[in-house]
């Protein structure tokens, strides 16, 4: 007979807690970048480039809070206390998207304070429960995959729940979205009660020496592949629910996204093999040529077999991306120079290029049409291939990144 003895139970709440909190928060992610936009377009009277403004907000205040988590959290003592602080203000930072026009006399200028608010306190939750997966992983063994895996169903999960909800308008009302967000961010604060949380000591950043690493061609070519591709995903995750919307129902936009979530877990399971078997040069070349071809199927076409087609695409334009990216960083900036790194090319790719990449992408579809916006997001995946063929051609093609 097994005996269980307090420890093990303690670790077996830690695990579930942190595959409940990856399952609320990606929920709530699903319906914030699905439906957060149609909200303020159809509630707010926002325009487009509105919405892109507000949403640019995001990754502004993330390149803030990667330099000054570590910080606040040290000199206030607060370790023990931060994701329980961080979960339960995004909570009620989310309640006040409510009270937007009772509060403020300019709906915009409300949205922006609001946004910037709730901001701050939500970036820095998924970098610390990644951390402390991966912690707790070390230490307790397991499978950091089948934890982060709860988050990609919870996506799934939350944007179907929405889109359901507001077929029957009369009962769910437009209001719904934030509700529903709100109510998962509530239960990431619970789930973040049994969660234990080690906040490393502040590093160094030696963005001197990095910068000196940037004489590199084949650095400053991959940077500036990496920021233009960024440009067209960020239109992507901000205004694909809006042109689903345009032609189908809200479930719509939770069922166009189970193919993507699906094929991502699929190409992440095989990352490892795949970086050891092709140069990197190949990988991103495959990755922004389906890209090209992604773009240009929602640009052509509008019938759902062909949208559901371009969504398991995003195992490549994003998932290979992603992972090639990392590990392309990981291998040039070694050391005590990895975390600058890291840091330098989260700023600039995921941190300036998102903010650009969801302004521009307001303002074209503003101006032109969301069929037109991916007619630009192809053209600058054309770009990007360009790129990065030619660095197939004249780098060495038996470099492995494992």
């Amino acid at each position: 007979m097994r005996i269980s003895y307090p420890l093990d139970f303690l670790g077996d709440i830690i695990k579930h807690s942190l595959q409940s909190i990856n399952f609320y928060h990606f929920a709530f992610m699903g319906i914030f970048f699905n439906f957060f936009g149609y909200y303020l377009k159809e509630e707010m009277g926002l325009f487009d480039q509105q919405i892109g403004s507000i949403l640019m907000i995001i990754p502004l205040t993330h390149i803030f809070v990667t330099f000054s988590l570590g910080y606040f959290t040290n000199k206030f003592n607060l370790e023990e206390r931060i994701l329980k602080i961080l979960t339960f203000m995004s909570f009620f930072l989310s309640l006040s998207y409510l009270f937007t026009k009772d509060v403020f006399s300019d709906s915009f200028l409300g949205l922006v304070v609001i946004t910037i608010g709730f901001s701050i306190f939500r970036n820095p939750i998924l970098p610390l429960v990644d951390s402390t997966t991966l912690n707790y992983v070390m230490k307790k063994g397991g499978d950091y995959g089948r934890i982060r895996l709860w988050g990609s169903i919870g996506f799934v999960f939350g944007t179907l729940i929405v889109g359901f909800l507001l077929l029957f308008k009369e009962l769910f009302p437009i209001e719904t979205i934030l509700i529903v967000i709100s109510f998962f961010l509530f239960l990431s604060f619970l789930s973040s009660l049994k969660i234990p949380v080690k906040v490393g000591p502040k590093k160094n950043i030696h963005f001197r020496e990095v910068l000196k690493s940037l004489k590199s061609k084949v650095l400053i070519l991959f940077l500036l592949t990496s920021f233009l591709h960024i440009l067209g995903m960020a239109a992507y995750h901000s205004f694909f629910g809006l042109y689903v919307l345009a032609d189908y129902e809200p479930y719509h936009v939770g069922l166009f996204t189970i193919p993507s979530i699906l094929s991502e877990a699929v190409l992440l399971h095989y990352s490892s093999s795949i970086l050891k078997r092709y140069s990197p040069y190949h990988l991103l070349s495959i990755a922004f040529l389906a890209t090209i071809f992604r773009w240009l199927s929602l640009y052509f076409f509008h019938d759902i077999i062909p949208i559901v087609l371009s969504q398991t695409i995003h195992a490549l334009s994003w998932g290979l991306f992603f992972v090639t990216s990392i590990s392309f960083i990981d291998y040039h900036f070694k050391d005590r120079l990895r975390t600058s790194g890291i840091t330098l090319f989260s700023t600039l790719v995921f941190g300036l290029g998102n903010a650009l990449g969801y302004y521009l992408a307001g303002t074209i579809s503003q101006k032109y049409s969301y069929n037109d916006l991916f007619l630009y997001c192809s053209f600058l995946a054309l770009l990007t291939f360009s790129i990065s063929l030619y660095l197939s051609l004249t780098e060495d093609v038996n470099f492995r990144l494992k």
